[in-house]
């Protein structure tokens, strides 16, 4: 999944998520577009097609051409529909959000082994996706909003 393109005049540069890795460095001197894309929300297992879509952000800056400043780019995650239980009960749940401050999909009391749909079954929303001066994920001073997740509702 591409999440940013970079360019300049005479060059291009190109990062994706790495589900492992916590960010990607990069120095820059010149002008330089910035292209960079939210992570999608998280689909719920029976209606994954309706989650939310991440936002896209173009953004040109100048740096100085005598000292290269150093980016730090944060990308953010689609979370997979993976049920997370409360306190070893099958009957209480939700889906979590995708890494960088996805929020969590709404909780559900259903117990979805034995045959019975949740009333209220929501997916996690994306993460953003950031760039920052320093390590920090939460100084970013570039963001990308993210999507919010899926949800399906069943009545009775």
């Amino acid at each position: 999944m591409l999440l940013f393109l970079i360019f300049a005049s005479s060059s291009s540069y190109e990062i994706t998520y790495l589900k492992d890795q916590g960010y990607q460095t990069k120095s820059f001197t010149g002008t330089w577009l910035f292209d960079c894309w939210g992570a999608d929300g998280g689909g719920s297992p029976w209606s994954p097609e309706y989650n939310g879509k991440g936002a896209f952000l173009s953004v040109q800056i100048t740096f100085p051409e005598d000292t290269p400043t150093t980016l730090y780019f944060f990308a953010g995650e689609c979370p997979e529909a993976n049920i997370v239980y409360y306190g070893g009960s099958k009957t209480e749940y939700y889906i979590p959000g995708g890494k960088s401050h996805g929020g969590s999909g709404g909780k559900s009391t259903n117990d979805p082994d034995e045959g019975s749909n949740p009333l209220l079954y929501g997916g996690g929303g994306g993460g953003f996706t950031g760039i920052s001066l320093s390590d920090i994920e939460d100084e970013s001073i570039i963001v990308a909003g993210s999507g919010g997740g899926a949800v399906r509702y069943q009545n009775g």
